[in-house]
């Protein structure tokens, strides 16, 4: 019998569907804990059925394999990727370097911060947008 629980248990806990970043939050089903959205600065967690959203500091991005925010430095591209802005126009502009997989904002002609494309979405660099 306790075999047929262990057995039961274990059917259940990978029976739970696991949802991949940039399709949201739904702490309804989603466990405690669970990392459901995440741009370069900021992300979204379950706790409690409850979503929770983490700003991180100015200087530090999110780092996914930490699981929170982190120095630019000590974190992959593309979140942890400085751009030049200084001859850009205010805007968005396409990370080319990665296939178009992220996008930065130029402000005042200061880099302001890298963003990933939403799960679904196109890349098109040669207009600089993502279509859905």
């Amino acid at each position: 019998m306790a075999l047929l629980t262990i057995i039961s248990v274990f059917v259940l806990i990978c029976a739970v569907p696991q949802r991949a970043l940039g399709q949201g939050c739904n702490c309804a089903f989603d466990p405690d804990g669970t990392l459901c959205e995440a741009a370069c600065t900021y992300y979204s967690y379950c706790e409690n059925f409850q979503v929770v959203t983490v700003q991180c500091q100015e200087g530090e991005v999110v780092d996914i394999e930490v699981g929170g925010c982190n120095s630019t430095a000590n974190v992959a591209p593309p979140c942890g990727v400085w751009r030049d802005c200084s001859n850009k126009a205010d805007g968005y502009y396409a990370n080319e370097d990665d296939n178009c997989f992220s996008y930065h904002y130029c402000l005042n002609g200061q880099f302001m911060s890298n963003n990933l494309c939403p799960t679904g979405c196109t890349r098109n660099a040669t207009y600089l947008t993502m279509l859905i």
